[in-house]
């Protein structure tokens, strides 16, 4: 049975939002999983399902409106997350409380959203450095539900510009509808 939710849903909607966002990504890297499992040992499942797809928005990408995955952050690619990775370790994760924080959206101002590794446990968390390590969803499944819903019930749209933009009170409810005990959503 297929899921509902996830990275097919997620393209689908934004290509109806914004027409032109799939083939604006970059074509996946030769050779990026086994990068990955060199660096991280096992490959988060989210990444899996995202870069078999694609290899992430080019930060030099000319095309603006097309530059968000989600509102104010851009999808990093494969070379990208492996370059910052070390950085991001030292900064956020210096006391091993995950056996890996791995970035893989960045907005402009150095901010990150990343999984965060325990065992199986794959977590979304923020990554802010006034704020630490945030978790935003407890799973895989909650951050592409999430997402998916922010679509349908229209809490996404294009601003005035032609940017992705988000209505931040329905974001609240309907995140913390979603990710139940997550405090990141009760803001």
């Amino acid at each position: 049975m297929k899921n509902k939710y996830g990275f097919e849903s997620f393209l689908k909607l934004s290509e109806e939002m914004r027409n032109g966002y799939t083939d604006s990504l970059n074509k996946p890297e030769n050779g990026w999983e086994k990068d990955f499992k060199t660096k991280f040992k096992t490959v988060p499942s989210l990444f899996s399902e995202i870069y078999n797809v694609c290899g992430g928005t080019d930060p030099e990408k000319e095309a603006q409106e097309l530059f968000d995955f989600v509102p104010g952050y851009r999808l990093m690619t494969p070379t990208e997350i492996l370059e910052t990775y070390e950085e991001i370790q030292e900064l956020y994760n210096s006391d091993n409380e995950y056996e890996s924080v791995i970035a893989f959206l960045q907005d402009f101002s150095g901010n990150f959203m990343a999984v965060a590794k325990s065992g199986k446990k794959e977590q979304i968390v923020s990554l802010v450095p006034e704020e630490g390590v945030v978790v935003m969803h407890d799973n895989v499944e909650a951050f592409w539900e999430t997402i998916v819903k922010f679509y349908t019930e229209k809490v996404y749209f294009l601003d005035e510009d032609g940017y992705l933009s988000s209505d931040f009170d329905l974001e609240g409810e309907i995140g913390a509808e979603i990710n139940k005990g997550i405090d990141f959503w009760n803001k």
